[in-house]
């Protein structure tokens, strides 16, 4: 047998047996298919009154989770780049990847590091917290956004 018929035979078994295990996780344990259902909301599960404990729990520690990710008070979204408003230099401090030994700083959604020139402005220093820029005109600070 060659080399890409083996191959070949491999690829088909595999493909054999992930249609059976995809197969499998689409049936219940009484063997019917599942249908796709829709979300819903957990209120609306609670005003049904489940019968089971194990519902009952799941809906409780949903209502937990979402209770306490709405109690915290993020000062700006960590998902978003740019969420700073660029100062008078035109640049944005966007975050800083601290290592002492090789610090990185995120501008105008570009990584620098000490040395490199971004927008004409040359990076001097990255420190935790903010970034030393310089030009002919003089030295600058950006800023973390709060």
């Amino acid at each position: 047998m060659t080399r890409q018929a083996r191959q070949l035979a491999v690829l088909v078994g595999l493909g054999l047996v992930c249609a059976l295990v995809y197969g499998r996780a689409l049936r219940r344990p009484d063997g019917h298919v599942r249908e796709a259902e829709p979300k819903e909301d957990t209120a609306a599960l609670v005003a049904e009154a489940p019968t089971s404990m194990h519902a009952q729990s799941q809906i409780a520690s949903r209502q937990a989770q979402h209770a306490y990710a709405t109690s915290l008070s993020w000062k700006r979204d960590p998902f978003t780049l740019g969420s700073s408003a660029e100062g008078a230099l035109g640049l944005a401090l966007v975050g800083i990847v601290w290592d002492a030994a090789h610090p990185m700083a995120m501008i105008n959604g570009f990584p620098v590091v000490v040395g490199d020139e971004i927008e004409g402005y040359r990076v001097v220093q990255i420190l935790q917290d903010r970034v030393m820029v310089v030009d002919d005109a003089g030295t600058y600070q950006l800023q973390l956004p709060p």
